[in-house]
């Protein structure tokens, strides 16, 4: 501290050295000194004021250090001082025109700001030229070095920037940064080279001895082994490639490249000065090219586990099934397109929270049911309610989410949507059911025709007979039961028939089931069931017209049964896309669950005995797959069911070029 008052006391006397000079002592000697003699007593202000700032902003104490930064600054004020004397001395030094003075200040202070950090770097320079002398190359070098080092991360950017420095500063021919190859000792690749050789080699290899010789010392020139005759006929061989000089870049002793460099511009080799310099670098160069390796491979393995993230995502979401991942902790961290679509909610919304919440917990308890077992586990037809209110038929697989030790941390849930599938395979169970059951019907039903003629021709007669035998009443249960087995002869006879047999022609739907409503009126009223009506007017359709009444009359005929005490019949008729849709609900007894599958079964029927011969529903299936539509039914216990005919609109585009051939037939 008092080194640091001491030296500003001596800028409170360098300060007044230009005022006693200029005006005190042509003051004594009787002249009057000039206006800018005048100026100098700002002198007295600023050398100290820049003594001080010096001292307090760098924390100055050795001479050197404080002339290097004083002396800039001195020189800088002094010369804008000086050019704004010239220039005041061309416009007239202080006019009197108030206006004038102030632009000439105005101008002044621009003229200031914009020369003094020009000059004072100028300056700067200047003085640490004379200061340092030839080692001022060198300072510059390494300061500019250091920079670099600092602010390049870029691994082919850092060398190259590092080679110009050095070939620059040192004045080389040839220079090249080496990198080692892991794989083999004494291997090496060059990274970067800046010059001519004789050798376009992209790899080069010394021998062992010199390699772990490289490894354990500075540097190594023709000089520094004059006394390893062993070494020189390697290390004379790396001549070919132009190099006569190799330093060692380390950290904490381990290799991490190596600086090659010939000969000088002016063919001599590197000074002793030239090595203090490389040796003053070495450290920081190898630390900075180590980082910047690092860095450069910490990028590429970022962008490939970026890449394969990608990749991996690609691939769940092009699946078709849905994929839910879980932690350990049952939160979700994976969540696909499919299921975004099933569950209705996107990725974003339910990422981070628990399955149990997203999917509710009764779906979460089909999922994880209290039997669980570890590892691997495939469960079929799980029914899941999605958001809609429908149930969905899914296979699910489950499976731990393993790390490359084989440790469980998470489950992987696959998702595979088999509603559709199990629908398409009933009415396939069901087709071929209806298949088999119309090739029997085809043969049985001519040749139980054919007694049954009989016995009912043969009881008939003996009624006639036997009018008042009290056997009369016997022959009329089997005249009735005779007309019951002729009716399930009939059904079986339509239900085998061959529909290319019957011919197409416009139906249309709305008073198709107008017709078939006003013959069951009578009987609505009787049972106390009343009619809701929905019939939207659609184009006429290309139909079997008394086959869909059959089938409109069973499922009708159905839903009265289902309502002994009374309720509600809702039709509907609309159109759909390409589909005309009947819909014929009841609030009935509904149908078990476990019945569901086996009502388009032949003779299979839940009423009680001979109420139903079990063969409606049947037809009527095989009706509507005629006409290449389909049936559906909803239906819940106690509550009622719910009959869907689907039915093509234009059937006609490929049954009409069908039906003109069996006309050609017919003619």
């Amino acid at each position: 501290m008092k080194k640091q008052l001491k030296w500003i006391v001596y800028g409170l006397g360098f300060g007044i050295i230009p005022f006693t000079f200029f005006y005190i002592i042509p003051y004594l000697l009787g002249q009057i000194p000039p206006m800018a003699a005048e100026l100098t007593v700002v002198f007295q202000a600023l050398i100290p004021l820049t003594f001080a700032y010096s001292i307090s902003r760098y924390k100055l104490i050795d001479i050197e250090i404080i002339l290097k930064k004083t002396v800039p600054l001195i020189f800088s004020y002094v010369f804008i001082a000086l050019l704004y004397f010239i220039v005041s001395s061309q416009t007239k030094i202080f006019p009197e025109n108030k206006l004038q003075a102030l632009i000439l200040g105005i101008l002044a202070i621009i003229l200031g700001a914009t020369l003094f950090t020009p000059v004072k770097k100028l300056s700067q320079a200047l003085i640490d030229r004379v200061i340092y002398k030839r080692s001022y190359k060198y300072r510059k070098t390494l300061l500019t070095i250091s920079q670099e080092i600092s602010r390049e991360r870029n691994l082919q950017k850092l060398s190259q920037s590092l080679l110009d420095l050095i070939t620059n500063a040192l004045s080389l021919k040839y220079i090249a940064l080496l990198l080692p190859e892991d794989e083999k000792a004494g291997s090496f690749t060059i990274l970067k080279s800046l010059g001519k050789t004789t050798s376009n080699r992209t790899r080069i290899s010394i021998e062992e001895k010199l390699y772990h010789h490289l490894k354990k010392i500075e540097f190594i020139s023709e000089y520094s082994l004059s006394n390893r005759k062993d070494l020189q006929k390697s290390f004379h061989s790396l001549s070919s490639y132009g190099f006569f000089h190799m330093m060692p870049l380390t950290v904490e002793n381990k290799l991490i490249g190596c600086l090659a460099m010939g000969k000088k511009r002016d063919n001599t080799l590197l000074s002793s000065e030239d090595w203090e310099l490389l040796r003053t670098i070495s450290s920081p160069m190898a630390l900075a090219l180590e980082n910047a390796y690092l860095y450069e491979q910490a990028n590429i393995r970022a962008k490939e586990l970026e890449r394969l993230k990608d990749y991996s995502e690609n691939i769940i979401e092009s699946l078709t099934v849905g994929v839910a991942v879980l932690d350990q902790n049952g939160e979700i961290t994976g969540w696909n397109r499919v299921l975004e679509e099933t569950f209705q909610r996107r990725k974003e919304e339910v990422l981070g929270k628990k399955l149990i919440h997203i999917m509710g917990k009764s779906n979460y308890s089909a999922l994880f049911p209290p039997d669980t077992q570890q590892g691997f586990r495939l469960m079929s037809e799980i029914s899941i309610k999605i958001p809609s209110g429908k149930e969905k038929i899914f296979d699910i697989a489950k499976t731990p989410l393993l790390d490359n030790t084989m440790n469980p941390y998470g489950t992987i849930i696959v998702f595979e949507d088999t509603t559709e599938k199990i629908s398409l395979q009933q009415q396939l169970i069901t087709s071929e059911k209806l298949a088999s059951v119309g090739l029997l019907s085809a043969g049985v039903a001519h040749e139980i025709n054919t007694p049954l003629t009989g016995i009912s021709s043969h009881v008939q007669l003996l009624q006639k007979k036997m009018l008042d035998s009290p056997h009369s009443q016997i022959l009329k249960k089997i005249e009735a039961q005779t007309e019951r087995v002729a009716r399930i002869v009939k059904s079986l006879l339509n239900f085998a028939r061959n529909p290319s047999e019957s011919m197409l022609y416009q139906v249309d739907l709305k008073e198709t089931l107008e017709g078939i409503l006003s013959l069951i009126d009578y009987k609505l009223r009787n049972l106390n069931i009343r009619l809701e009506l929905s019939l939207d007017s659609i184009n006429p359709i290309w139909a079997h017209g008394e086959r869909l009444q059959q089938v409109f009359i069973n499922i009708i005929l159905n839903a009265i049964d289902a309502m002994p005490d009374g309720g509600t019949l809702i039709i509907e008729l609309s159109k759909k896309e390409d589909q005309a849709v009947i819909k014929i609900q009841d609030t009935g007894t509904g149908i078990k669950i476990q019945h569901l599958p086996n009502i388009f079964d032949p003779f299979f029927t839940t009423k009680g005995i001979g109420k139903g011969t079990g063969l409606g529903l049947s037809i009527s299936y095989a009706i509507i797959k005629e006409h290449e539509g389909r049936i559906s039914v909803e239906s819940k216990v106690n509550k009622g069911s719910t009959f869907k005919i689907y039915i093509p609109m234009d059937l006609d585009r490929n049954e009409k070029p069908k039906q003109m051939r069996i006309l050609q037939k017919v003619k």
